[in-house]
């Protein structure tokens, strides 16, 4: 396909049958699936050494703001930040 400034562009099509579609859908699952594993946070103490809580990234974003803003109150009583 020649664009408007002269250069060319490929454009690729696949063709997907209904066994594609399925196998797809569970690459797909299974990338889901890997994407919740690794948003997990551990932590724990000496009489529960492993406490593993799953997290989504809203809920990370939103400890890490917590977090975030608990320190800048912390460095604001220094005189700092």
């Amino acid at each position: 396909m020649r664009q408007p400034d002269g250069s060319v562009r490929e454009i690729v099509t696949i063709g997907l049958d209904a066994t594609a579609l399925a196998r797809l859908g569970d690459y797909q699952l299974k990338a889901q699936e890997a994407a919740l594993q690794t948003n997990r946070k551990a932590s724990g103490t000496e009489d529960d050494p492993i406490n593993i809580v799953g997290l989504s990234l809203d809920e990370w974003r939103a400890q890490q703001d917590q977090r975030r803003q608990a320190a800048l109150e912390t460095l604001a009583e220094f005189g700092e930040g």
